[in-house]
């Protein structure tokens, strides 16, 4: 069914449901994201199989806890690994928030949904995508196409929002 929790219909185009196996597919194995296992569709779905966060989401984690700095700086640094290779490999996320990282059983992190990430190389469409919480002040009111300095630092943005979360225990 193309509707969220609310009814309203999803209008998701093709090239938005294979944005996320097309970057993942040009990506190398990293421990810090989750990578593509399998991928397949029927007539309406785009499935995709990816590695294992055995522990679940960082959401659950971190939510309503102050994390001890020593753990904030574990895993603010996961999160910091991941960015920096997925922008190595020209890859915006624009989505980064706890619920977009997985937890593994050694207690690492991996980076997962990709679903709004963009190429570097892409031209327009960089203030569309996010969560409003985590969401670059850049990205406000702004025009839609950027510099890849200013790209990339949506992520930025982002994972410092997961750092407060951390350290405060608030969102």
């Amino acid at each position: 069914d193309d509707r969220n929790c609310e009814g309203t219909t999803l209008l998701i185009s093709k090239d938005e449901k294979n944005r996320e196996r097309q970057i993942l597919t040009e990506l190398p194995w990293s421990p810090w994201v989750a990578g593509i296992i399998d991928a397949f569709s029927d007539q309406r779905n785009l499935y995709l199989t990816l590695e294992l966060g055995e522990c679940g989401s960082f959401n659950h984690f971190i939510r309503n806890r102050i994390l001890p700095t020593e753990e904030c700086r574990f895993y603010f640094a996961n999160i910091v690994c991941a960015i920096n290779f997925i922008h190595g490999y020209g890859v915006v996320h624009r989505d980064i928030k706890p619920e977009n990282i997985l937890m593994c059983g050694d207690g690492y992190l991996m980076l997962t949904d990709f679903g709004n990430s963009q190429m570097l190389t892409s031209k327009c469409d960089w203030y569309e995508a996010g969560t409003l919480n985590y969401l670059s002040p850049d990205c406000l009111g702004a025009d839609k196409c950027c510099p890849a300095s200013i790209a990339t630092s949506l992520d930025w943005w982002s994972a410092a929002c997961i750092l407060f979360e951390m350290a405060s225990g608030r969102e």
